[in-house]
């Protein structure tokens, strides 16, 4: 068992309802790179396999999950955020409940 991993990516195309998705796929653990996050032309070409490490990027497991991520690029960075409140108002019911 070895304690690290060496990619090997190759270029691939999924057609998704229609739209193609041209992304990367390393062939040893079936792992995609999102398109969006990583220059896809830098890390496997058009033709052949590429073994550059990608660090610091996010690898998906399946396409679906990989869709999900492409959707995220398509929101406002605000309705990420998410306020919650909560917390404030526990607070203040257990400071009644001393009282």
């Amino acid at each position: 068992m070895s304690l690290f991993w060496e990619p090997r990516w190759r270029r691939a195309s999924f057609n998704v309802d229609g739209v193609i998705i041209e992304t990367c796929l390393d062939t040893s653990t079936n792992l995609l790179l999102c398109p969006v996050c990583v220059r896809i032309d830098e890390v496997c070409p058009r033709e052949g396999e590429s073994l550059r490490q990608v660090v610091d990027k996010p690898l998906f497991f399946s396409l679906t999950d990989l869709l999900y991520h492409l959707r995220s690029h398509t929101m406002p960075s605000g309705v990420k955020r998410i306020i919650v409140r909560r917390e404030e108002e526990e607070e203040s019911v257990e400071e009644e409940e001393e009282d």
